[in-house]
């Protein structure tokens, strides 16, 4: 119970920081960086009789490359976009059965979010580059592409002339389910769910206003 209001308290802090924002109408610069963020996860999908949903974290960070592009206009608006590697961890348990069995499916991805005054919504694309299942590697052939819908914020914590560093928080879904309709289990797909905290630094292409 602490640590789930620890993550409100903090959830609810950004969103002021982001609402505060809102009230500066100077657009961000064409920016591009790297941005590396952590992911926890939880398949969102019916499971077989006889397991259950659990909560896994991911054995590596995410990282890419992110791209700001301000849309036309003074207010904070414009398409934030990314291009990299990243996890999406969930656990299972089983009746009669000690123990988590903890997977991680990781993705080369690209996506893109409509940004609006610190906060983000938008679609990411991914194909599959590796799996395991606790310390066993599985193979991606029983993975379908990922299709993930997500919302969050991004939120800038320091800006000077030359860029800013970011906050990144992302709450995701995928829209798809996650094996081949070939691999099902037991007929049952996954659909995992997300919550990732991260960071950007952003290097400005344009001259600050």
């Amino acid at each position: 119970m602490k640590k789930l209001m620890i993550l409100v308290v903090f959830v609810f802090s950004s969103i002021n920081l982001s609402n505060a924002l809102a009230a500066d109408d100077i657009n961000y610069p064409m920016a591009i960086g790297l941005e590396v963020g952590y992911k926890a996860g939880i398949n969102a999908a019916e499971v077989p009789q006889g397991a259950k949903n659990a909560v896994g974290m991911a054995k590596l960070p995410d990282f890419g490359v992110q791209f700001y592009m301000p849309f036309q206009g003074n207010n904070k608006m414009g398409l934030l976009a990314n291009l990299g590697y990243y996890t999406f961890p969930y656990a299972f348990t089983y009746d009669n059965i000690g123990g988590d069995f903890k997977y991680n499916f990781s993705y080369f991805a690209f996506g893109a979010d409509f940004f609006v005054s610190g906060f983000t919504i938008g679609v990411n694309y991914g194909i599959p580059a590796s799996a395991s299942l606790n310390d066993f590697d599985i193979n991606t052939s029983s993975l379908a592409s990922a299709f993930e819908f997500r919302l969050g914020t991004h939120i800038p914590l320091i800006e000077n002339n030359s860029g800013r560093l970011n906050l990144n928080i992302r709450a995701s879904y995928f829209l798809t389910g996650q094996l081949d309709q070939s691999q099902l289990i037991a007929g049952k797909n996954t659909n995992p769910a997300s919550l990732s905290f991260g960071l950007s630094y952003l290097f400005n292409l344009q001259p600050v206003d």
